[in-house]
């Protein structure tokens, strides 16, 4: 019961962090520009109180202690002079993304934090990390703890390539240097065609590497690249799917309801191997994961639905394209659906979240 009371306050805190930094981007953004801001809310009305008042932003603490939102003036009108809608199209553009980048800068930073306790992680080749019965791999010699090199003389520092290396070459001999306790090896291995045609070799693999102390600046670079390559992991997975690469269960959208599944393995995970000594990161893995949730939120609220800012700009664009501006009214209306169909959206992840619990691979 503790345990899940603990659980329940992490995701209450994280998230509510999350969506408030995002609305700080827009607020930051907006005042920049020269928009009056009318109301910063900590939480969700009724509101509870008024803080204070700043550069003529009512700074509010609501009853629903989650998140916040910021009030622009002149929200819904363009009517309104000095209000946002009545802005020109570049500069709502910007406080419309002001938000996602915000979350995305938050994700660096988590990631700079867990990345200075771990350090740099230098991949030296892929892992084996497991062989299946009488699949290629095991025809060919390879043994777990075997770390692959070399794939026809081609380095294998991505873990990418070597699994587009090997599917598009069924039936086809690779080349594969190996270490094998401190042994260089050369195997042949010929993967073979699945349903769809892919070579599979038959082996779980992950990446070997070795992690380098680097400062807190130095893992501000490599934080920004693994920023970079969740967005571009994130725009692969439906091609991913549909050829079969990855499963429905991988592809799968989380709720609240799974991240808090989520945290609490993750936390778990990290008290046990801190009690056992095998590791010295302040809960990495917890870190990891508010990391991504942080990239994920970003990521998600680009989505061009309605409701959502990625749904707002695309009416922005469609303006500043065509010069030509759709009926505020419409433009409430799809807004207002789209709500409602994301609401909907949201229940039924929840029930999949909560028939179909998620178990984290760590």
């Amino acid at each position: 019961m503790i345990s899940f009371l603990i659980t329940i306050l992490q995701l209450v805190i994280i998230l509510g962090i999350m969506i408030f930094i995002h609305e700080l981007g827009h607020y930051l953004a907006a005042i920049s520009l020269g928009i009056p801001v009318e109301e910063f809310g900590f939480g969700y009305p009724p509101k509870m109180l008024t803080l204070f008042k700043w550069r003529g932003t009512e700074f509010t603490l609501n009853w629903i202690p989650f998140g916040g939102f910021v009030r622009p003036r002149g929200e819904d009108d363009p009517e309104i002079e000095g209000g946002i809608e009545s802005q020109k199209p570049w500069k709502r553009l910007i406080v419309l993304i002001a938000g996602v980048v915000m979350n995305l800068l938050m994700g660096v930073l988590v990631f700079a934090i867990l990345f200075s306790q771990t350090g740099a992680m230098e991949v030296r080749g892929i892992l084996v990390s497991e062989v299946f019965e009488q699949s290629a791999a095991m025809q060919a010699g390879l043994l777990p703890e075997d770390v692959i090199l070399k794939v026809n003389d081609e380095p294998m520092v991505d873990m990418d390539r070597i699994i587009s290396v090997i599917d598009n070459s069924p039936n086809q001999d690779l080349l594969l240097e190996i270490e094998r306790e401190e042994e260089i090896l050369t195997l042949t291995a010929t993967p073979r065609p699945d349903e769809n045609g892919f070579g599979k070799l038959g082996v779980a693999i992950a990446y070997a590497a070795t992690p380098v102390p680097i400062s807190f600046f130095e893992a501000v670079g490599y934080s920004v690249r693994t920023v970079g390559e969740m967005i571009q992991l994130t725009l692969r997975v439906p091609a991913m799917l549909i050829a079969g690469q990855i499963s429905p269960q991988e592809a799968r959208v989380s709720g609240p309801i799974g991240i808090g599944q989520m945290l609490e393995q993750a936390r778990e995970v990290d008290i046990a191997a801190a009690q056992s000594g095998q590791s010295n990161a302040f809960f990495a893995n917890t870190l990891w994961l508010v990391g991504a949730i942080a990239v994920g939120l970003g990521f998600a609220n680009l989505l061009p639905l309605p409701a959502l800012d990625g749904g707002r700009i695309v009416f922005v664009l469609f303006e500043w394209i065509f010069g030509k501006r759709l009926s505020p009214r419409l433009e409430s209306l799809v807004h207002g659906a789209g709500f409602i169909l994301i609401i909907a959206l949201s229940v039924l992840v929840a029930v999949n979240d909560i028939v179909n619990p998620i178990n984290m691979p760590f």
